[in-house]
């Protein structure tokens, strides 16, 4: 008779590991410093921040353009004030609130395109406006992208503009944050 035998020793089984190639403490690192990353880089480009300031950056620019076209218009016209709609008076409107009673320049037909050639079309819908203040000065203003309002008012209405050597020492350029009053001397 044969006999067999029987060996009691069984291979374990073998469990089934997944090896990460990172322990967890480098993982957590690794997320920090790519955290940390991203909030520098956030912060440095600042994207919408960066578009506002080139947008207003623009809009003052062409408060510029605006201004220099009506002192030209002024001195032109010997100090008569630019006319709208076909020869009506500029309304006489507060600082405060020539951004609703004031004209769209677009409107100022004495003014687009003789002296103001172009402007660029605002992204959000703000059109320049113009008024007449109560002394007399022709005011210029748009709004913000922070909600200021940007104000010109350095144009007096009775050419007492100043000879080309001169200089004027009463010239305002005045951002009003949020409607806060300033005087209309």
């Amino acid at each position: 008779m044969k006999t067999i035998t029987v060996s009691s020793t069984v291979e374990p089984k073998r469990r089934f590991r997944l090896r990460f190639p990172f322990n967890l403490a480098e993982a957590g690192v690794f997320i920090v410093v790519v955290a940390a990353l991203l909030i520098a880089a956030f912060l440095v480009l600042r994207p919408v921040q960066q578009i506002d300031a080139v947008a207003d950056s623009r809009r003052k620019s062409d408060i510029s353009k605006i201004y220099d076209g009506i002192t030209l218009y002024l001195i032109d016209k010997g100090g008569e004030i630019p006319t709208f709609d076909g020869g009506k008076a500029l309304p006489t409107i507060t600082s405060v609130d020539i951004l609703t009673t004031g004209i769209e320049i677009e409107k100022i037909d004495s003014l687009v395109p003789d002296y103001i050639v172009s402007l660029s079309k605002d992204p959000t819908a703000n059109s320049y406006r113009l008024g007449l203040l109560k002394n007399g000065r022709v005011a210029v203003a748009i709004k913000l992208s922070n909600g200021e309002v940007y104000l010109v008012s350095e144009l007096s209405s009775s050419l007492a503009l100043p000879r080309a050597n001169e200089t004027t020492e009463s010239s305002s350029r005045t951002a009003l944050p949020g409607g806060v009053p300033v005087t209309d001397e």
